[in-house]
C-alpha cells in the first residue's frame, strides 16, 4: 500500500473514530437530558399531590372553635360522614355550646336530660368536649337499633339513623315509617338536609318527645 493510501485511510478512521466519540457522547447526553425531565415530572406529581390535599382539607366542614377533631371523632364512633355530623349538630345549636330550648334540650347537640344521663358518662352537656362524644355514642346506638330496616342500603341507614335522632328510636325500630323530620334551621348542609328530606313520612311521636330536640 502506498504512502499516500495510508494516509486517506488513516484519516478516514481518524474521521469515524470522531463521529463515534461524538455519538457516543450525544447519547450520554440525552440520557441524562432524560433523566432530568423524568425527576421534574416526578416533582411535579408530588407537588401536584400536595396541592389536591390540601384542596381536600379546605373542602371539609367549617367546624369553629377547632372541634374538629371531636367531630371526626364522634363521625368515627356512629359511622357517619363528616359532613352529615357537622350539618347536624350546626343545625341542632348553630354550634353554640351553651344553646338551650324551652323543651329543656341543652348544649351543642340539644340533649335532653334523659338522654343524656344515659350518653353523657357524667360529663357537662354545655362542653363540647363531652357533649360530642356523646353525641357519637348516642347516634352509634341509634344506627344500631334501625340497622336492620336499612336492607343493607348504607344511604337509607343513614336517612333512618338521622330520623331516628329527630323522632326518637322507639317510631323507627318498631315499624318502617318515621315522623318527618323537622324543617332544617339553615340550608347550608344539603348532605344532611337532603337525608331529612328523603326520610319516609309518617309516624307517631315516642313517649316523652319534645319537639325538635333529643329525647
Amino acid at each position: 500500500m502506498s504512502a499516500g493510501s495510508s494516509r486517506a485511510l488513516g484519516a478516514i478512521m481518524a474521521l469515524l473514530l470522531v463521529f463515534a466519540i461524538g455519538s457516543i457522547v450525544a447519547l450520554a447526553v440525552l440520557v441524562a437530558t432524560l433523566a432530568e425531565d423524568e425527576e421534574q415530572t416526578s416533582a411535579t406529581s408530588c407537588a401536584v399531590t400536595a396541592v389536591t390535599t390540601d384542596d381536600d382539607q379546605e373542602r371539609a366542614p367549617n367546624i369553629p372553635n377547632g372541634w374538629a377533631p371531636l367531630v371526626e371523632e364522634a363521625a368515627k364512633t356512629a359511622g357517619l360522614p363528616v359532613s352529615v355530623v357537622a350539618a347536624q349538630l350546626k343545625q341542632e345549636s348553630n354550634w353554640d355550646a351553651g344553646a338551650g330550648s324551652s323543651a329543656g334540650a341543652q348544649g351543642i347537640a340539644q340533649f335532653m336530660p334523659a338522654t343524656w344521663a344515659t350518653y353523657g358518662n357524667g360529663g357537662e352537656v354545655t362542653d363540647p368536649d363531652d357533649a360530642i362524644p356523646a353525641y357519637g355514642r348516642y347516634m352509634a346506638a341509634l344506627k344500631k337499633d334501625v340497622e336492620p330496616l336499612a336492607d343493607g342500603d348504607a344511604d337509607q341507614l343513614v336517612r333512618l339513623t338521622l330520623a331516628a335522632y329527630n323522632a326518637g328510636p322507639g317510631p323507627c325500630s318498631s315499624t318502617r315509617v318515621c315522623r318527618p323530620m323537622r324543617k332544617p334551621r339553615t340550608t347550608s348542609a344539603p348532605s344532611l338536609t337532603s337525608a331529612r328530606a328523603s326520610s319516609p313520612p309518617t309516624a307517631r311521636s315516642p313517649p316523652g318527645r319534645r319537639n325538635g330536640t333529643v329525647t
